[in-house]
């Protein structure tokens, strides 16, 4: 599974894009984490490890469905906070 993740992560960054200071997309990018959400779910379902087996495009939909609503809650709440 972490194979499965390191792959998904890579995947993200196009080629023309790497460079020696960028060699992977913002780890903040709600698609980079629900593609690594599925990635690492379908390899769990291929270990037989996952405790429930649903689709990659479905994963995904849910990942982004999950960070669009904790963006909501949380999001507010850190841009107001002040960094001294």
């Amino acid at each position: 599974m972490k194979v499965a993740a390191a792959n998904a992560i890579a995947s993200m960054t196009p080629e023309e894009d790497l460079t020696p200071d960028n060699i992977i997309t913002s780890p903040t990018d709600p698609q980079l984490m629900a593609t690594e959400a599925a990635a690492v779910a379908k390899a769990a379902i291929k270990d037989n490890v996952a405790r429930k087996i649903i689709s990659d495009e479905k994963i995904y939909e849910l990942t982004l469905k999950r960070i669009e609503y904790y963006q909501k809650i949380f999001a507010p709440t850190v841009k107001s906070r002040k960094i001294n």
